[in-house]
């Protein structure tokens, strides 16, 4: 409800949106103001590691750079490793029937239960399929005690979370950019992250599927670096981010000798990639959906795109959403229309935005 009024301008507010990654958090500090959503500031922290992951000390790096009063509201949007996701279907439901259906869901979701785990759900549409009215929903769920060490530790230093998302529900807001694209209603979206990356199914412009794939940048790091004893990590980094996969580049000053294996790692390690997409392709042409083309974000390797099409024969897109207007007191968001927000948001600061406005 609060979050009506804000878009309608009838009360304005100042808010902190916290997006964390297995690799940085990125932290926007935004100002609610006259049919205008203004992004006045946005930092990069470090994550701090994701293996045993220390919330004081998590705290402390936000309250180092998050200052005034959107201390006192503040969103979290969690990664995948933090929270359990699924998307499900609910046919021919309504009202009460469909709430148990949900329910019913929301008690038998993976490793969970209401008891440990704060359970929640959003419609995120429906489509006819072979006669039946077909309604998807999102269930997201995340540990009690995880939840509490986040509020913990940040009120403990005069912060307040009034907030939690998840980042596969992030996704599949930032991917309604695209909803008023009716040529390409059955598309997939690919976020490439750092440790992993996570493939959404759009059919009928309704997210019908989503899942991670084992393979992100560090994937191609790790790769190269322990094929050969040439080139350090750090040489490693800067070869994918200068070349890519590209071999007509002048690649000598980067590569130092390890063509071959540079090249040869990456071809790899799309492999692995293109296996476990082509997975999720015979799904969808199990259940008719003909994908007609395929939007990639995120990590992306010079010359990938030209490669994923090679290999499957669909139109692939990167997309980039940082063309927001600059503003003397930051970058502005109109927000007279959902879908004008969506295009104006930046990837580059957090996929915790979207769903937020």
């Amino acid at each position: 409800m609060r979050d009506n009024l804000l878009k309608n301008n009838i009360i304005k507010a100042d808010k902190a949106v916290i997006d964390i990654g297995s690799n940085t958090t990125k932290i926007l500090s935004v100002h609610y103001t006259a049919k205008e959503i203004v992004v006045e500031d946005a930092e990069i922290v470090s994550s701090g590691g994701m293996n045993v992951f220390n919330f004081v000390k998590f705290a402390n790096r936000i309250n180092s750079v998050l200052k005034g009063k959107k201390r006192k509201d503040i969103i979290l949007s969690l990664p995948s490793n933090m929270t359990e996701s699924k998307i499900v279907s609910v046919k021919n439901k309504n009202g009460k029937d469909t709430e148990k259906a949900i329910e019913k869901h929301c008690k038998s979701f993976g490793r969970t239960s209401p008891l440990t785990h704060v359970v929640n759900s959003v419609c995120l549409g429906k489509r006819e399929e072979q006669g039946d009215t077909v309604t998807y929903y999102l269930i997201s769920a995340v540990p009690k005690t995880t939840i509490n060490e986040f509020i913990e530790a940040f009120a403990d230093l005069g912060m307040k979370i009034t907030r939690v998302v998840s980042s596969q529900y992030n996704q599949i807001c930032l991917s309604k950019v695209y909803s008023d694209e009716y040529e390409n209603t059955n598309r997939i979206y690919i976020d490439f992250g750092h440790k992993e990356s996570r493939v959404t199914v759009f059919a009928d412009n309704v997210a019908v599927y989503s899942r991670n794939i084992n393979v992100g940048f560090l994937s191609y790091v790790d790769k190269i670096f322990k094929a050969q004893d040439t080139a350090g990590m750090k040489d490693v980094i800067y070869a994918l981010l200068n070349v890519g996969e590209i071999r007509e580049k002048d690649n000598k000053k980067f590569l130092n000798g390890i063509e071959d294996i540079y090249f040869e790692s990456i071809k790899e390690i799309n492999q692995n990639f293109f296996s476990e997409f082509s997975r999720i392709l015979d799904m969808c042409s199990n259940n008719d959906i003909d994908i007609t083309k395929v939007y990639v974000s995120g990590y992306i390797l010079d010359g990938f795109i030209k490669s994923f099409g090679k290999e499957f024969g669909i139109r692939c897109e990167s997309v980039d959403f940082d063309d927001g207007k600059k503003a003397r007191n930051g970058i502005v968001l109109d927000i007279d229309t959902e879908s004008e927000l969506e295009k104006r948001y930046s990837n580059a600061i957090g996929l915790a935005f979207c769903p937020l406005l």
